[in-house]
């Protein structure tokens, strides 16, 4: 999945999702953090020259090597604290995740 802007995702489905059948743009390489601490990455606004303004993924700090690119999807907590908001993969994880 990757975020283009507030509210706007972009989910690339299976078959794109290896860089031999998809490389216009890796953003869908960069997973969740679920936790704020592991946070590694942070989007920026970006002028693509496909896609045009974009947001784009920066690095927060040198990633050594074999080190996973975490990010912020922008998913949260309900008001309750019971689960979280973003598709249906998400709130499964988290709910496996969090034991509930």
């Amino acid at each position: 999945t990757l975020s283009e802007e507030e509210g706007t995702v972009i989910d690339v489905d299976e078959e794109h999702s290896t860089t031999d059948n998809y490389c216009a743009s890796l953003g869908h390489k960069v997973n969740h953090a679920w936790e704020k601490k592991a946070i590694n990455c942070k989007y920026s606004p970006f002028v693509h020259p496909r896609f045009g303004q974009i947001k784009c993924i920066l690095t927060l700090r040198e990633i050594p090597q074999d080190e996973e690119l975490t990010i912020d999807y922008g998913y949260h907590l309900n008001k309750a604290g019971t689960g979280t908001t973003g598709p249906n993969w998400y709130r499964q994880q988290w709910k496996e995740k969090r034991g509930k």
